[in-house]
């Protein structure tokens, strides 16, 4: 009879200990606060002072970091290009035919194609959004078609709401 007394007291103690609040699930801990950095009037006056100078007083400024910035195939420039192209070819073709030339040994050359490709798709799109240009795609993800708005069948034609 004691063992089953025992039992249910452990069972019930059981039962309230998971009810209570479990750290890191219910209840978190607080993070413990920042250092305070205390310092002086004159060592404030001292940082303004070597901010205010800039960094080409000090000994032990690091140089500054300037990526290079590849020199890539814009929107600008694809909208520019497209537009051109169906002025003079309305029948227009696959969106290959509007990236610009490209040569395949120079420096990053995968990123200038992919942001060529990406730019042309885009300036298409604001083309079409305008009523310039047409895009068409007989599959899924199949190659990309554009031409003139004028020489889209009317079947593939998308009224776009002002």
């Amino acid at each position: 009879m004691r063992r089953l007394e025992d039992l249910a007291f452990l069972r019930a103690a059981a039962v309230w200990l998971q009810a209570r609040p479990q750290l890191g699930i219910d209840v978190f801990v607080r993070p413990h606060p920042a250092p305070v950095h205390e310092g002086g009037y004159v060592a404030l006056m001292e940082a303004c002072l070597v901010v205010l100078r800039g960094r080409a007083e000090r000994a032990d400024a690091a140089p500054i970091y300037q990526p290079a910035i590849p020199a890539i195939w814009r929107v600008p420039d694809a909208l520019a290009r497209i537009r051109m192209l169906l002025a003079a070819h309305p029948a227009g073709g696959a969106l290959e035919e509007f990236l610009p030339p490209l040569a395949p040994g120079e420096a990053d050359h995968g990123l200038k194609v992919r942001a060529a490709v990406a730019s042309t798709l885009v300036a298409g799109l604001e083309l079409a959004r305008d009523g310039v240009a047409g895009l068409a795609q007989g599959t899924a993800f199949g190659p990309i078609d554009m031409m003139a708005a004028e020489r889209q069948p009317a079947s593939q034609r998308v009224a776009v709401p002002a």
